[in-house]
């Protein structure tokens, strides 16, 4: 069996390879002697779809493990927004994600490596504007505040007597606080709306994204089998292809994700996070990039 790219008349050269029994090797594919072996992956798709079932189940185990054992929730490390990993790493999730992609694409091995990390920057550009409109700016007030303010919450005094009675303008800038960080910033409290949860949706819409893009590099690595190094060093070490910052990343998001799920949000508030997390996936990874060859012309496709 050998092995061909799919490719469009608008695609810049193969991106997707599939098996085949009668046809000789791409000429790109001969373009180097590192392509001798490539994965198949008709079933690339699905397998993308259930790594991305990950995260709802993550999501309702969590939240069923804190209705079963409630004495637990405040029992753990993990239960206080100061520890370590949350601030260290999820308050600048984004910033943690983009350094794994970085790492990632800094390793392309495709016969035109730089034209798909250009591409790859486009992506990694589309999933960066979504988490700002989410989280940081969206005209305004994120879509989490305004959310949040929609459904009937406000910023309220954090009952700081000494504060208040220093300072009479200090009830007034509580008030007038849109977003959340203007309202801890003034003294007060975000109270009483649908707080979408800002963790939820990061720690799944960059974990989504980083399969998305190192999925292919995955199954390749996976079909030629196991840990590899360049240099037997740790910075270049990988398992299945795949670099081990990346690894780190993708299991710190994970394990996040479950403590999130735990100790902190309501159900619904989870929902709606991850809800809001797969809508620039669903529509760039699972549905455009395979069905519509003028968004591959722009945005490539996650490549080895």
């Amino acid at each position: 069996m050998s092995y061909e790219k799919d490719r469009d008349s608008s695609s810049s050269g193969p991106e997707i390879a599939t098996p085949t029994t009668s046809n000789p090797p791409s000429p790109q594919l001969s373009a180097s002697s590192r392509y001798t072996a490539v994965p198949p992956t008709e079933n690339h798709h699905v397998i993308l779809l259930l790594l991305s079932a990950i995260y709802p189940a993550t999501i309702v185990l969590g939240s069923l493990f804190s209705i079963v054992a409630p004495n637990g929730q405040t029992a753990s490390y993990f239960s206080r927004k100061t520890n370590i990993f949350n601030v260290f790493f999820v308050k600048i999730g984004w910033f943690w994600t983009t350094a794994a992609f970085l790492v990632h694409i800094s390793s392309l091995r495709h016969p035109n490596a730089s034209q798909s990390r250009v591409r790859a920057l486009f992506r990694w550009g589309l999933a960066t504007v979504t988490w700002i409109l989410v989280t940081q700016w969206m005209f305004g007030p994120p879509l989490m505040d305004r959310t949040f303010t929609l459904t009937g919450g406000a910023c309220q005094p954090g009952y700081n007597i000494a504060q208040a009675s220093a300072n009479p303008n200090f009830s007034t800038r509580v008030e007038e606080a849109f977003t959340s960080a203007a309202c801890k910033l003034s003294g007060g409290k975000w109270a009483g709306g649908h707080d979408l949860s800002g963790h939820t949706f990061m720690l799944t819409h960059a974990s989504l994204f980083l399969w998305a893009e190192t999925l292919p590099r995955l199954l390749e690595g996976w079909w030629r089998g196991g840990v590899s190094t360049t240099g037997n060093t740790l910075l270049a070490m990988k398992w299945y292809g795949v670099h081990w910052f990346v690894w780190a990343v993708l299991g710190l998001w994970w394990w996040m994700l479950l403590m999130t799920s735990v100790y902190f949000h309501t159900w619904p508030e989870k929902v709606t996070g991850w809800l809001v997390a797969l809508f620039e996936w669903g529509l760039l990874y699972a549905y455009l990039i395979p069905r519509n060859p003028q968004v591959r012309q722009v945005f490539g496709t996650p490549t080895i």
